[in-house]
């Protein structure tokens, strides 16, 4: 008959090195986890301006509206905006006689400041002469979104009345 063998105990220096082995794995698995769940930049049909300046210039020569979008690049609710609302070919088409200006707050805080920005994502329009003439600090489905541009651009073509200051 033959003996099994007899267990042995691991050595301290052993389960020392084991308990690295668990936590390796823990972490190299934790890390691919961040990769792959990160959220993907969406390709956004809007077309969005990025420099406010000439945003701003293009919109007085051509009598345009504009739409500037305040947002960052760690606001989940702009990203979702942007996946969800922006990225729709509708919501372009309700944009095509605008200058829509996306501002990140990171890079230009002195926009953020001269707006009073103290929500994200806020939406502000601008007459095209740089006037404030609404805004709204919260997300919008795209139909919101969509009405929310349709019934300013009545309130701005209506003659004879000039669209309301909405703070």
């Amino acid at each position: 008959m033959s003996e099994s063998p007899i267990p042995t105990e691991n050595t301290p220096s052993e389960a020392k090195q084991s308990r690295w082995g668990i936590w390796l794995i823990f972490l190299v698995l934790a890390g691919a986890y961040l990769v792959v769940s990160r959220p993907k930049p969406v390709k956004s049909v809007t077309p969005w301006v990025h420099d406010f300046d000439a945003g701003l210039a293009k919109a007085r020569k051509n009598k345009q509206l504009v739409l500037i979008e305040f947002f960052a690049t760690w606001c989940k609710p702009c990203l979702s905006m942007d996946k969800h609302v922006f990225s729709l070919q509708k919501v372009a088409d309700s944009l095509a006689n605008w200058v829509p200006i996306k501002i990140d707050v990171e890079k230009q805080p002195q926009l953020e400041q001269r707006y009073n920005v103290q929500a994200l994502p806020t939406f502000v329009i601008l007459s095209p002469d740089g006037r404030e003439i609404r805004r709204r600090e919260e997300t919008m489905s795209s139909k919101m979104f969509i009405e929310f541009v349709k019934s300013t651009e009545k309130e701005h073509s209506d003659k004879g009345t000039r669209p309301p200051v909405i703070p």
